[in-house]
């Protein structure tokens, strides 16, 4: 049985690493505080929404997919989360078995299988048992018999019926052979037995082992410390059970496997549960996306924002942002300082990882061609361990995204080459962003250098968002179309940061005399609200 909840075509490789640049996108994007409220203390649940959420899909057929399935299972919470259970439940019972390890003979093979099958054999009964019991329930794909979740439920209410548990009970009674083994041989050369077959426990009558049938028979019994005799014995056993110990081998696995798999995709979707209730609980809206193939421009959202920084101030109301950028190649934020702009290209990042990992957003409405990879450069503090300079770090890092992209990707920009002088980073952005765009590539650019906004250009490909500013210096934390200004508002930090005893007089920008903070100034603005 394959579980098939994350995808029709395979299972999750859990073991696998996720895919470059993942931990830059961990990093750049905030995501520990996202992947935290999916666990909800469950370090199975973490592990498995790293994996998905940092390997995001690129067919709009498999994203729906996920979608239908996410959908039946916030239908079915109670289920899913039994289910989940019992998994655990099942994996966990065999930590008590004791298999071979120093001497794999086949009839260990097949007395370690049985037991396994056994052990696992209640648990799967009980999954049986809930799989009938939701397909009398109602399931929002159910009637276009669609989703995985119901192609689940619909294969283990057909596969593990009455009938199946009838004779996994009559042949784990057989494979533990409470009568002895019945193996028969055919003569060689020189008399010598050859040929072993194993035959079922019926094949031969109580009375003809006993030698009291119509056909004579002989037999001998096993001296107490006759070891040579036992070895001999023994030999004889596995050699019967040659062919049957790989299929016992096999069938147990295969339990295994449905179990593992079966917690491990489920373990995502309760993730998501996980997080939509706590965003919920925080005041946070969220919808499902709409994915639309790679190369048809489609890119617009409505009230979206970064799900970590709301989960990091849930008592605070979280400021959306619409982003209207169809058939743009290339969005620029500008503006005031601490106005917002990293955490809405971080909000960005996040939604599209999550609308391609099958995910729900966190905005009102999500609109966007599928992307063939997303990509981070945030700018990094210099370090110790830089074998160069900070500009240098950036060149190679952009020259690492560059070599791994591909068409109708994603690219997200925080300050890139803020670390050299306006003049050359300006030259140095331009030629980096127009040539990202020439290759069908998406780029969003946060930036506090006018020249390099400036020459980027104002064409019918570019779109420039500016963060809002009060005229008492107030953040307002939306971003909305308009050119680049030459300043960034270091004035507003300049009043937050004091007071100043020389500026006492006169009172800075954005505060009142004396230097102390204007009204809406806060010790750490973000772009939500108290």
């Amino acid at each position: 049985m394959r579980v098939r909840l994350l995808s029709p075509d395979h299972q999750l490789d859990l073991d696998a690493d996720p895919p470059w640049p993942a931990p830059d996108l961990v990093v750049d994007l905030q995501l520990d505080p996202v992947l935290d409220a999916m666990a909800d203390g469950d370090a199975l649940i973490r592990r498995v929404a790293t994996q998905v959420l940092l390997a995001p899909l690129n067919a709009p057929g498999s994203i729906v997919y996920r979608q239908e399935v996410a959908a039946d299972c916030e239908q079915r919470e109670d289920v899913v989360r039994r289910l989940y259970v019992v998994a655990g439940e099942a994996l966990e019972s065999l930590r008590h078995l004791y298999p071979g390890f120093l001497r794999r003979t086949p009839e260990m093979v097949v007395r370690d299988s049985t037991e396994v099958i056994a052990t696992l054999l209640p648990h799967l009964r009980v999954v049986a048992d809930v799989a009938t019991a939701a397909l009398a329930g109602s399931l929002p794909s159910q009637s276009r018999h669609g989703s995985g979740l119901h192609r689940l439920f619909t294969d283990l209410v057909t596969e593990l019926d009455d009938a199946c548990f009838a004779d996994l009970d009559t042949q784990l009674r057989r494979l533990a052979f409470p009568g002895g083994m019945v193996v028969g041989k055919r003569l060689g050369t020189g008399l010598a037995g050859v040929g072993d077959v194993l035959h079922p426990p019926a094949k031969q009558h109580l009375v003809d082992r006993l030698g009291l049938g119509d056909h004579p028979s002989l037999s001998f019994e096993l001296a107490a410390r006759d070891e040579a005799g036992s070895q001999l014995l023994s030999d004889l056993r596995d050699r019967a059970l040659v062919p049957l110990a790989p299929a016992a081998s096999q069938a147990q696995e295969d339990v295994k496997s449905f179990f593992r798999g079966l917690r491990t995709e489920l373990a995502f979707y309760l993730g998501c549960l996980n997080l939509r209730r706590q965003l919920t609980e925080a005041g946070g809206v969220t919808c499902r996306p709409d994915l639309a193939p790679p190369g048809t421009g489609q890119w617009n959202a409505h009230g979206l924002y970064d799900p970590g920084l709301l989960l990091r101030h849930p008592t605070a109301t979280a400021v959306g942002n619409d982003l209207e950028a169809d058939d743009r190649a290339a969005v620029v934020l500008t503006g005031a300082n601490s106005g917002g702009k990293s955490t809405f290209l971080r909000a960005v990042g996040v939604a599209t990882l999550m609308a391609q990992s099958g995910m729900f957003v966190c905005g009102s409405d999500w609109t966007s061609s599928v992307r063939s990879g997303i990509f981070t450069h945030f700018v990094r503090e210099e370090d110790a361990t830089m074998a160069s300079g900070r500009l240098d770090d950036e060149l190679v890092r952009l020259r690492r995204i560059v070599v791994a992209l591909r068409p109708d990707g994603l690219v997200l920009l925080n300050e890139t080459l803020a670390s050299t002088n306006e003049s050359e980073a300006a030259d140095l952005g331009v030629e980096a962003v127009d040539g990202l765009v020439a290759a069908g590539v998406q780029v969003v650019l946060v930036t506090h250098q006018y020249a390099l906004a400036a020459k980027l250009g104002g064409g019918p490909d570019r779109l420039f968002l500016r963060a809002g500013r009060a005229d008492d210096g107030r953040r307002t934390f939306q971003l909305l179309p308009g050119p680049p200004l030459r300043t960034s508002f270091a004035d507003d930090l300049y009043a937050r940061m004091g007071p100043w005893p020389e500026d006492s007089a006169r009172g800075p920008a954005g505060g009142p005399a004396g230097g102390s903070p204007g009204p809406g100034a806060a010790d750490d603005p973000s772009p939500v609200s108290p």
